[in-house]
């Protein structure tokens, strides 16, 4: 099945994102396999890092995430390209409202600033932010299994890197470790800071976002 994520705009509709939809009845190999995958890449990632140094790094070029996407506890690297977190679950009262939150895939995708908020961007005040993805499968057989413990885990390993652009293969891990959601071919681009301003210290957005409203469009083939 195809289906697109489109705007309604004066001029007409704005297409913002579309893909196919399909089932897989016969993929227990297939997760069992990228589950011992990701138990080899943490064990690889023996680096503390702050996530509230992380969450200070987003800030400072404009990123700016309230309580309910701050999400990320603690995490940790191997110091160039695999990255993992513990995230806190939230409430569930988001769980009853949809099949994997949006705050929980956020503090993924944020996972992979760990690896890509270095230094030097902090002071460009740029950063890099996912913008496409390849593939993403979810495993919802595992997906109530989630809400058994207070923490999951993200997994984020960098698989290519150019000065615009990064690639990564990311995975939502359960508190045993199985891989609820895995993200492949995870493109990001660099943007600025130029939407943002400090002012006395604080950062402050010049232009407010304008209001749409979004539309699925499933269509079978």
């Amino acid at each position: 099945m195809e289906w697109e994520q489109q705007s309604f705009i004066i001029y007409g509709n704005e297409t913002h994102v579309k893909g196919i939809y399909h089932t897989n009845t016969n993929s227990e190999g297939l997760w069992s396999g990228l589950k011992a995958h990701c138990s080899e890449l943490k064990s690889l990632c023996g680096t503390l890092c702050s996530a509230s140094q992380l969450y200070e790094g987003y800030e400072m070029v404009g990123l700016q995430y309230g309580p309910s996407f701050r999400l990320i506890e603690e995490a940790w690297s191997n110091n160039s390209s695999i990255c993992f977190s513990k995230i806190r679950l939230m409430k569930t009262k988001f769980h009853m409202h949809y099949l994997l939150p949006p705050p929980l895939l956020d503090a993924l995708l944020q996972t992979c600033g760990i690896l890509s908020l270095n230094k030097a961007e902090r002071e460009s005040r740029s950063t890099k932010i996912p913008f496409s993805f390849d593939s993403v499968k979810i495993q919802t057989s595992k997906i109530s299994s989630l809400w058994e413990s207070e923490y999951c885990y993200g997994l984020c390993e960098l698989k290519e890197s150019t000065e615009d652009s990064t690639r990564f293969d990311c995975s939502l891990l359960s508190e045993d470790g199985s891989v609820i959601v895995r993200m492949e071919g995870v493109y990001t681009r660099t943007v600025n800071g130029n939407s943002t301003a400090h002012e006395g210290g604080a950062v402050t957005r010049r232009k407010k976002p304008q209001a749409r409203l979004l539309s699925d469009n499933w269509v079978s083939k």
